[in-house]
């Protein structure tokens, strides 16, 4: 009897699932990105249509010092020579801000994104750390700047989620809570 049972269960299961994948999606960045790629393929975990996730998040990376800017590029450029990409989560301007290397930013940011079609969406994460000094301040701006030049970017804020005590990262918590604003930025029903 509990076989039938549980061969009924699975049957109507099975009837319920799509496992269609809907898009694939990007995440590019810093430690910030990934951190919060897990979290993020963690709650899509019971989806139907659940995206794709590609990771291309390495810690301590900036994008326009000495040859980040082409590494951002052409790497852009080669994943989406492999995969369709449907949407884009960028967390960078950290690294540049504790570098100071924004003479070119406005330039490097432009750069990234014209390797996106306008139909692709990007979110581009936004810390708090980087409002703290002043040079912190002008990143910031600049990424604020890049929204009005790009129809298809978003400026994602992240002053508030929960950050650890290097005013950088994220707590557990904090990754949890952007994970869910992306969730819900990018259109996937958040439970």
């Amino acid at each position: 009897m509990s076989k039938l049972l549980t061969a009924l269960l699975v049957f109507t299961l099975s009837g319920c699932y799509d496992p269609t994948v809907r898009e694939n999606i990007l995440f590019m960045g810093d430690s910030i990105a990934q951190e919060i790629v897990d979290d993020f393929g963690f709650s899509m975990l019971r989806r139907d249509e659940a995206p794709m996730i590609v990771n291309n998040s390495i810690g301590g990376m900036a994008l326009d010092f000495i040859d980040s800017r082409e590494y951002w590029v052409g790497r852009s450029i080669e994943i989406q020579a492999q995969v369709e990409i449907g949407a884009v989560v960028i967390s960078l301007g950290t690294n540049d801000a504790n570098a100071n290397t924004l003479n070119d930013y406005p330039a490097a940011i432009d750069a990234l994104m014209d390797t996106f079609p306008v139909t692709t969406r990007v979110l581009w994460l936004v810390p708090t750390l980087i409002s703290t000094v002043e040079r912190g301040q002008l990143a910031r701006q600049l990424i604020i700047d890049a929204e009005g030049r790009h129809s298809n970017l978003t400026i994602v804020y992240i002053d508030g989620m929960g950050h650890d005590a290097d005013e950088i990262h994220l707590t557990p918590k904090g990754e949890e809570r952007v994970a869910r604003q992306l969730t819900e930025l990018l259109g996937y029903y958040n439970e």
